[in-house]
C-alpha cells in the first residue's frame, strides 16, 4: 500500500509538472483556464480510487489545503450528491488550486 507522503508526493510532481508545461508551452492560454483544464483531466480527479487516495493523503499530510478546497466549494454553493462525487470535487480544487500556486511560484522564479 502507497503511503499518504508518496501519494503527495507522486500528487505534487504531476502539478509541478503540468505547471511547467504551461510555462514551457509559451501558450497564450489564461493560466486559470488551463489549471482548470488540467485539473478537471487529471487522473487525481477523474478516477474515484485516485480522488479518495489523494483527499485522505491530503487529510493527513496537508490539512489546511483540505481545509481550503472544502471552503471553496463551499463558496461555489456545491451539494452534497454521493461520496464519490465529493472526492472529486475536494480532488479538483486541491489539484486546481496546486497547479495555480506551481504556476505562480514558476513565473516568480523567471522574474
Amino acid at each position: 500500500m502507497t503511503s499518504p507522503k508518496e501519494i503527495m508526493k507522486d500528487w505534487m510532481n504531476t502539478c509541478e509538472a503540468l505547471a511547467l508545461e504551461y510555462w514551457e508551452s509559451n501558450s497564450d492560454q489564461d493560466r486559470i483556464d488551463y489549471a482548470h483544464e488540467c485539473a478537471d483531466g487529471c487522473q487525481w480527479t477523474i478516477y474515484y480510487s485516485h480522488a479518495w487516495c489523494l483527499v485522505n493523503a491530503a487529510r493527513l499530510v496537508r490539512p489546511s489545503d483540505l481545509d481550503q478546497a472544502e471552503s471553496d466549494l463551499e463558496d461555489l454553493g456545491f451539494e452534497f450528491e454521493s461520496l464519490d462525487k465529493t472526492m472529486t470535487l475536494l480532488a479538483y480544487q486541491l489539484t486546481y488550486s496546486e497547479i495555480m500556486t506551481q504556476i505562480q511560484e514558476q513565473e516568480s522564479d523567471n522574474d
